[in-house]
C-alpha cells in the first residue's frame, strides 16, 4: 500500500520523512500531486503493508495522510487529518 502525507511546512515534511526513516520505511519528499492541496507544496510519499504509526507519533507539522486507492478518479483516501484543520 502507498501512503502520502501532505504537510504545513517543509520542516513538517522533513519531520515526516524522519519519522519514515525511524520505522525503516523509505519515505521520499516530492511535490504535492495536483489533485491534493498543501500548505507547502511538498509530500512525503512511502510504502508499507499498513500504516505503521499512532495519531501520537505523527508530527504536529502533518496536515493530512493518505492512502492509494485503485479508483483513478479518486487515488488518493484521506484517512488522517490534523486536529487544527
Amino acid at each position: 500500500m502507498k501512503y502520502l502525507a501532505t504537510c504545513f511546512s517543509h520542516f513538517g515534511a522533513m519531520s515526516m520523512r524522519d519519522l519514515c526513516r525511524k520505522k525503516h520505511l523509505d519515505g521520499t519528499l516530492r511535490p504535492v500531486p495536483r489533485m491534493l492541496s498543501s500548505s507547502c507544496g511538498v509530500c512525503v510519499i512511502w510504502e508499507d503493508d499498513r500504516l505503521s504509526f499512532s495519531p501520537a507519533e505523527i508530527p504536529e507539522e502533518v496536515e493530512q495522510i493518505y492512502e492509494e486507492t485503485a479508483d483513478s478518479r479518486h487515488p488518493w483516501n484521506s484517512i488522517y487529518t490534523a486536529e487544527k484543520l
